[in-house]
């Protein structure tokens, strides 16, 4: 049964005592919610298939104007940075809220391995929950940005193999 996966994961993040064990059960629609010291909310549930762990957090809302666009130009930065980048940043246009998610395949996951993925996940998502919350932009470091094929969304400059004129 999907939820029993899900059980399981979380049987074994109990034993790491990153989280009181109690909060550590699915609900009957099989999403786990963790509250988080800072009054927020982690949750894990399976994806429709039950083929990947979702982890979310929401960071909060973000209402359109300059803010928003500055907010998003660190969050494309922050998601273009090589892996490990623990979790990357969405907007949902429906509640207008940033998000955190990340998913990670069942096949062989562990308890042990969620566990060593939330701590940096949580300290990112505390990091930008904190901007949204005060209306600040996190500064995310171009020099770190993977810029594999050449540019932040990965594309490259094709003047080099154009005939010069």
């Amino acid at each position: 049964m999907v939820i029993d996966v899900l059980k399981n994961i979380l049987d074994e993040l109990a034993r790491q005592e990153l989280f009181p064990a109690a909060v550590l059960r699915p609900n009957q629609a099989g999403i786990c919610a963790i509250p988080l010291p800072d009054g927020a909310q982690l949750r894990l549930e399976l994806d429709k298939r039950a083929e990947n762990l979702l982890i979310l957090s929401v960071l909060g809302n973000v209402t359109p104007g300059r803010y928003r666009e500055n907010l998003f130009k660190e969050a494309l930065k922050a998601n273009g940075l090589p892996h490990p980048r623990h979790g990357t940043l969405a907007f949902s246009t429906h509640s207008e809220k940033l998000l955190l998610f990340e998913s990670m395949p069942l096949p062989g996951l562990t308890g042990g391995e969620v566990g060593a993925f939330l701590q940096p996940f949580m300290e990112k998502a505390s990091v930008w929950r904190e901007a949204v919350s005060t209306g600040s932009v996190p500064e995310v470091a171009a020099s770190k940005v993977n810029l594999g094929l050449g540019s932040l969304f990965g594309l490259r400059s094709l003047d080099k193999n154009l005939p010069k004129t």
